[in-house]
């Protein structure tokens, strides 16, 4: 009886299953060939999503009574019987789909609005206001193409007093441009028709892997709970990235190219706390931040860092960062209580002139309330000004250090050159396990200061096929490559920019020898890292 009730309580789970992935419906919206009087299929679409929102056809969420009241208020549903459901897709062809407002829209599942494979759909911008659970995917958003008609900011997430709050928001691989190619803008240009590009009031929620170019401001989360990962900011006439909450994480985006054409203090990476909020368990890992790439670009001006001017900032966590500015502050911190600054690079790309050079700075608060209980270890910086405890920093701040620790830094390459003095110098029991391009720390007893770790790529250092107690046999290896040792799964095999291209899970056979296939990989140099901490080098050939 027993087994018979089971197996008929699975037999309705998976129904159930069915059930919920049939019901998930695509719909989609074409700007060219589309009507509104059409069901929105694959053959009938609609036409713009703007005309979407604005006929009222999505069913979701809002808010009852108003003003919404914690503990009071509930969710009811909104444009009840519309054929756009929660956890439905909406497909978006190539064209101009408008300007998308709607508020009091909070789904039970995720509503995705995305681009159809090998379409480029354009908007002007979206406003989410009360929104929550919703993700845009690969969409384009283009000032020029509206004649810079927008609201000023392209994405726009409100959590709003009155109509409810916010989050659980996803923006993936978008692309967000006030204009393609900013070469002739002047000042006035900048000033009134760089539009910002993301804005997020309200937690958890996810900005990865976008491109933001000739922009005002570039992404700024309010709230708690939020990631900031993979993203390009290039051009910019305002800051790069705000983070203003706690639990945030801000990693491996790269900011670039500022232009001063206001009164605003650009930052690369900027926090200011200023209600006295509690900010704290943030970490800034893995960015790199450039002030310019071309001496002659127009309207350059003096890109801050990081700036975390007005805190209190409690729990930080600022790691593995790149940073290449021309003015005084590198890293700044005013106002922190047991923040870790740990190997970062923090450059000034003219160290002898003013402003300058860049500098890691710990100091009180604007109150005068001193910051207590913060680190900083493993850093190369142009000056090192910090109320705290350090060790195992290096202080680089003329041409001539440039020349003796970097491979190339006229070209914009601030990886540790043979011989430099910052290989080994750093302390291995608070650095990360890995450097911003992800290559295993220590590569050799101890690991590197600052945000990169040296790999030996000479012909030697490969064919001798040891580090850390490993045998790599045959070395170069053209099929099969094996490895002997200390030994923990899983193994990660790695190409020359960082990147995992194989992960090994299991061993057959003897547990002391791995045997890998590598006929399948390009010819170069790869490296081998293992869960415990050792790598090694090998040569495809």
């Amino acid at each position: 009886m027993k087994k018979n009730m089971a197996s008929g309580i699975l037999v309705i789970t998976l129904f159930l299953l069915h059930i919920s992935s049939v019901s998930a419906k695509k719909f989609y919206v074409d700007p060219m060939v589309g009507s509104m009087d059409n069901d929105g299929s694959y053959a009938s679409p609609w036409s713009t999503l703007e005309e979407v929102f604005e006929n009222d056809l999505i069913e979701t969420q809002s808010w009852n009574p108003l003003p919404y009241t914690p503990g009071e208020s509930i969710l009811v549903p909104k444009n009840a019987g519309a054929p756009v459901h929660a956890g439905d897709t909406l497909v978006l062809r190539s064209g101009l789909h408008g300007n998308v407002f709607i508020r009091g829209a909070t789904n039970a599942k995720d509503i995705v609005i995305i681009a159809e494979e090998g379409h480029t759909p354009i908007l002007a911008d979206i406003q989410l206001s009360a929104a929550k659970h919703w993700q845009l995917i690969g969409l384009t958003f283009d000032a020029s193409a509206y004649q810079f008609d927008t609201r000023g900011t392209f994405i726009f997430v409100e959590d709003h007093g009155w109509h409810g709050p916010s989050g659980n928001i996803l923006i993936r691989g978008c692309t967000l441009r006030s204009i393609p190619d900013a070469t002739g803008w002047t000042i006035d240009d900048w000033n009134q028709n760089a539009i910002s590009g993301i804005l997020i009031e309200g937690n958890q929620s996810i900005v990865e892997n976008n491109t933001l170019i000739n922009i005002n401001f570039g992404i700024s989360i309010s709230g708690d709970t939020s990631r900031v990962y993979g993203n390009q900011i290039i051009n910019f006439s305002g800051d790069g990235i705000r983070p203003q909450g706690s639990f945030i994480n801000v990693e491996s985006n790269t900011i670039k190219n500022c232009y001063a054409v206001n009164a605003n203090h650009d930052d690369g990476i900027q926090s200011f706390n200023l209600y006295g909020d509690r900010f704290e368990y943030n970490t800034i890992r893995g960015n790199t931040i450039i002030n310019y790439e071309d001496i002659n670009q127009p309207f350059r001006g003096s890109l801050q860092g990081i700036g975390c001017f007005d805190g209190p900032y409690r729990n930080w966590t600022i790691e593995n960062n790149l940073i290449v500015v021309d003015h005084w502050h590198g890293i700044s911190l005013y106002g922190a209580y047991d923040c870790k600054v740990i190997n970062n690079t923090v450059i000034d790309p003219t160290p002898e002139d003013t402003p300058g050079p860049a500098w890691i700075l710990i100091t009180d608060h604007k109150d005068g309330t001193p910051s207590e209980r913060c680190v900083v270890y493993n850093n190369l910086a142009g000056q090192i000004n910090v109320d705290s405890i350090e060790s195992n920093n290096l202080v680089v701040d003329t041409y001539s250090d440039y020349e003796q620790y970097f491979r190339d830094y006229k070209a914009g390459d601030f990886r540790l050159r043979p011989n430099s003095p910052a290989i080994d110098g750093g302390r291995n029991d608070v650095a990360p396990a890995v450097d911003i391009l992800g290559t295993t720390r220590p590569q050799g007893q101890y690991v590197d200061v600052g945000a990169y770790e040296f790999v030996d790529t000479t012909t030697t250092a490969i064919l001798s096929g040891k580090s850390n107690g490993w045998k790599l046999f045959p070395n170069p290896v053209h099929r099969e490559l094996y490895l002997s040792g200390d030994i923990s799964l899983p193994l990660y095999i790695l190409d020359a920019t960082g990147r995992i291209i194989l992960i090994v899970k299991e061993v057959k056979g003897r547990q002391d020898v791995v045997k890998i296939p590598v006929s399948g990989l390009a010819e170069g140099i790869y490296f081998i890292q293992s869960t415990n901490g050792k790598a090694a080098l090998f040569l495809k050939i």
